[in-house]
């Protein structure tokens, strides 16, 4: 498991102190990494999806998954590398924009670190303790991505 930032509990960028950058912010940072002078440095893009939300809404309703949904909102905050920039990507979809990485092996290992962060220990709710996990995956820097659309399909 990959050690955890030095201060782990300060804030990221794209945070305030409970919100994520909006949709468009994240996109706009996003086109700018894609800009040949920002492609040299290391990034990657990380997207993490909370598992089986939608039956988690059919059984416990929505206030039970606002609970979840905060809770892996917190575990990627203090397991996300610094700078980095996060936001709600789409329904159950988080999106991670990590700078520093250097290497497609440091993503995925930050993603595998974080699959097991979050499956760690079970969600507490007002139904009781839930089991949840989330499936993450990325790219790291993709050289053949130059537009946010080739991006998002690699």
């Amino acid at each position: 498991m990959a050690a955890e930032p030095a201060d782990r509990h300060a804030p990221r960028e794209g945070f305030g102190s409970d919100e994520m950058t909006s949709r468009v912010q994240f996109v706009a940072r996003l086109r700018e990494a894609l800009k040949p002078a920002s492609r040299k440095a290391g990034w990657s893009l990380i997207l993490v999806g909370i598992d089986h939300l939608g039956r988690m809404n059919d059984t416990f309703g929505y206030e039970v998954v606002d609970q979840v949904v905060a809770e892996v909102v917190r575990i990627v905050r203090l397991h996300a590398p610094a700078p980095c920039l996060i936001s709600r990507f789409s329904g159950s979809t988080f999106a991670i924009f990590a700078q520093g990485h250097s290497c497609v092996e440091e993503t995925e290992a930050f993603a595998g670190d974080l699959c097991a962060a979050v499956r760690r220990v079970p969600v507490e709710t007002s139904a009781g303790p839930l089991p949840v996990s989330i499936t993450a995956g990325g790219m790291h820097a993709p050289e053949r991505a130059v537009t946010l659309n080739g991006l998002l399909a690699a």
